[in-house]
């Protein structure tokens, strides 16, 4: 069986088999307006920090906020995931951050469009990630999903909609 979605965050619709919510330009706050169809946020950041040396378009950048050092950039994820997704995760029955790696004219990866950096490194986003890794170990329930073929970043929480579980995450888990 495979979830439906039928418009990723654009409109409401009837025929999906969940909720689906783009988020960027104000804060995550979930209604859950029925039971039998959960929330997802299927889009959520587009924090933008370009490192030139590493990106695809010097001249273009695609990004929903515009950060300017690794530092900010680092800082306003913690941020973001502590106080929109975490402080929601009861309400929620995952998430996708837009985007796991910089694309083309969009930077707003975790790393670089030519893979060579990761943007988000430091012991402050480690321990935010080992925080995720806890809640979800201790959620029966939950399981962190890495979607390769669209560079997605989810974290599934809390239904028996996700149970997914894909081959490898636990060494990410580990490694970060």
């Amino acid at each position: 069986n495979y979830l439906f979605d039928a418009t990723s965050g654009w409109f409401h619709q009837t025929k999906s088999d969940f909720d689906s919510l783009h988020i960027y330009f104000r804060n995550i706050n979930p209604r859950i307006n029925n039971i039998n169809h959960p929330v997802f946020i299927s889009e959520f950041g587009g924090y933008s920090y370009k490192l030139n040396d590493h990106s695809f378009n010097l001249t273009n950048t695609y990004g929903y906020r515009s950060i300017e050092s690794k530092e900010d950039y680092e800082n306003a994820l913690i941020d973001l995931y502590e106080n929109q997704i975490l402080a929601n995760k009861d309400k929620l029955v995952g998430c996708i951050f837009t985007q796991v790696s910089d694309v083309e004219d969009e930077t707003n990866g975790f790393v670089t469009y030519d893979r060579k950096v990761v943007k988000v490194d430091s012991p402050k986003f480690k321990e935010l990630m080992r925080k995720i890794k806890e809640y979800i170990i201790n959620f029966i329930n939950g399981f962190l999903v890495w979607n390769i073929v669209q560079w997605e970043w989810a974290i599934l929480i809390g239904t028996p909609y996700f149970l997914a579980y894909r081959k490898g995450i636990a060494a990410l888990l580990d490694e970060w």
